[in-house]
């Protein structure tokens, strides 16, 4: 039998760098030719430089979905609340350079950690599972729930490895927490009278969800999302792989979309800047010849729905939608309230957005024009799976022989359809 090599595979997760432009690499190469000219006139010259900058820092904190966990048997339903508007503070600082660590003030640094934390060099790690080892990887668990295996393996000189090992035989396991959006005070009330109230007409209108028409507006860029929890290079050396991110020159895209049942409207691409005569101009000008393939009788009870944004919040608008939807639309201001911040009620939050992104950016987007053409054929994915779900919504009466043609019929649709990557 031929020997085959071993090849030693690593995890190495993706840097996040600011993307670099063209004209940004000239600029960078005369400032590093600059500064090595002066270094060589003066040799202790980058301790002279004084740098500054800004930042940011955000009431609600920051999130690292990829380290925000919770160790439990069972998933804890755990959300992180994000607020729409968070309050900021803005501050500056200086670092002179000459106070820069050096390597031998790190690792007295790291040294005087150690002490601390209660760990020393010659504190001997515990290579072998025994009991007391097991009760203080559990007791730690405990204490601390959204902690990490290697904070665990620190603070115990216990190795990750054997760590993760009792946490399993415990049925522990490291559920992920989940971003929502935050609520005030007065929103929950809101969203209960919302609540009773379509739960009362689906009660006396066994259709009544199918004639809401959900409608909402989203932005995609050409960066797309970054998922950190799986962008990663498998390597047997850290290759030191960076994700550009233009943060300071952005290219979007203002996209609207309405779901009605099982039928998607749109995509339909709104200027970049959405004010309330743009939006009533769409709705004067482009939802009719949407609507027109709707039928007639699902059409006449339609529930035009929006959100509260200020586009939408418009004197003319509201007048439109009383005069086209006469006490039959939802929105601020309207007949029914629409809750503030309640995206989770909406079909195109809480499905339509990320399935599209989930589309948009199985490869990177290079030009707008190329985002665009994404965004329509991912929108046309979106309806044939609608297609597919509406004809596999079977009766419970049907038999099994039945269920099992459908199923057949369905497979075959997607096979010449070319859906198999979905």
């Amino acid at each position: 039998m031929p020997v085959l090599k071993e090849f030693c595979c690593q995890v190495i997760y993706s840097q996040f760098g600011l993307a670099i432009h063209q004209n940004d690499h000239q600029a960078r190469s005369r400032f590093v030719e600059w500064a090595q000219n002066e270094i060589a006139v003066v040799p202790d010259f980058h301790k002279r430089i004084l740098f500054s900058d800004e930042a940011h820092f955000w009431l609600n904190g920051y999130v690292n979905k990829q380290n925000c966990r919770i160790w439990s048997k069972a998933n804890p339903q755990v959300y992180v609340e994000t607020p729409l508007h968070p309050e900021k503070l803005t501050v500056w600082q200086h670092s002179p350079s000459y106070r820069r660590y050096t390597a031998t003030n790190v690792g007295k640094s790291h040294r005087k950690l150690d002490v601390q934390i209660g760990l020393h060099p010659s504190q001997p790690w515990l290579t072998t599972r025994t009991v007391d080892a097991e009760d203080r990887v559990l007791q730690e668990l405990e204490r601390n729930p959204s902690t990490s295996r290697r904070v665990v393996s620190r603070e115990t000189h216990i190795p990750q490895a054997t760590v993760w090992h009792i946490a399993h035989d415990e049925g522990l396991h490291p559920y992920h927490l989940q971003r929502v959006q935050a609520l005030e005070l007065g929103d929950y009330n809101k969203r209960m009278d919302f609540a009773r109230w379509f739960l009362h007409e689906s009660n006396a209108d066994r259709n009544f969800a199918a004639s809401v028409l959900f409608t909402d507006e989203a932005t995609f860029s050409l960066e797309g999302m970054m998922n950190f929890h799986n962008l990663h290079t498998w390597a047997d050396e850290n290759p030191h792989a960076i994700r550009p991110h233009g943060a300071q020159r952005k290219c979007s895209r203002n996209v609207w979309a309405g779901i009605v049942g099982d039928c998607l409207f749109g995509p339909y691409i709104l200027p970049e800047r959405l004010n309330g005569s743009v939006y009533l101009t769409f709705l004067q000008e482009v939802l009719p010849e949407m609507l027109n393939d709707v039928p007639m009788p699902i059409r006449q009870r339609i529930r035009f729905q929006h959100d509260g944004a200020p586009a939408h919040f418009s004197i003319d608008v509201r007048a439109h939608l009383q005069a086209t939807f006469p006490g039959g639309w939802i929105g601020r201001g309207g007949p029914i309230a629409w809750p503030a911040r309640s995206s989770d009620l909406s079909p195109l939050d809480f499905f339509l957005w990320g399935f599209l992104e989930g589309l948009l950016y199985e490869t990177p987007v290079a030009t707008p024009e190329d985002l665009v053409g994404r965004i329509v054929e991912a929108a046309g994915w979106v309806q044939i799976l609608l297609v597919l779900l509406r004809r596999c919504a079977v009766p419970c009466n049907v038999d099994a022989g039945r269920v099992s043609m459908l199923l057949e019929k369905t497979l075959s649709i997607c096979c010449k359809l070319d859906i198999s990557r979905m």
